[in-house]
């Protein structure tokens, strides 16, 4: 989280950078979305070669069984708003912006 101070920002009044100081950051909205995940995953078992027995090339690729696998995806989702101060002008905005993170179980 950055703290206040001079940002790389341009003013949408005056147009200038290094004038713009963000004067309040604050917390919107955290929410959390949970959902079911699946996917099929190969097998590892052996190196997956077209060679058989004794060198003798396959008429087809090796083609490894599939895992069937089940999880839990969570995506936290952090709403914020910004607020700035063009230091030259005076003009004051705010942005909004989101940081997602997911983590698996």
């Amino acid at each position: 989280m950055p703290k206040p101070g001079t940002f790389l920002r341009k003013c949408p009044s005056c147009g200038r950078r290094f004038h713009v100081n963000l004067v309040n950051e604050g917390l919107l909205r955290d929410r959390e979305v949970v959902e079911r995940v699946s996917q099929d995953e190969p097998l590892r078992i052996g190196t997956g070669s077209s060679v058989g027995a004794g060198g003798i090339p396959r008429s087809r690729p090796y083609t490894p069984p599939m895992v069937h696998e089940e999880g839990t995806l969570t995506t936290d989702i952090k709403e914020f708003e910004d607020s700035y101060k063009c230091g030259r002008c005076g003009y004051q905005w705010s942005e909004k912006r989101e940081e997602e993170s997911e983590r698996t179980h």
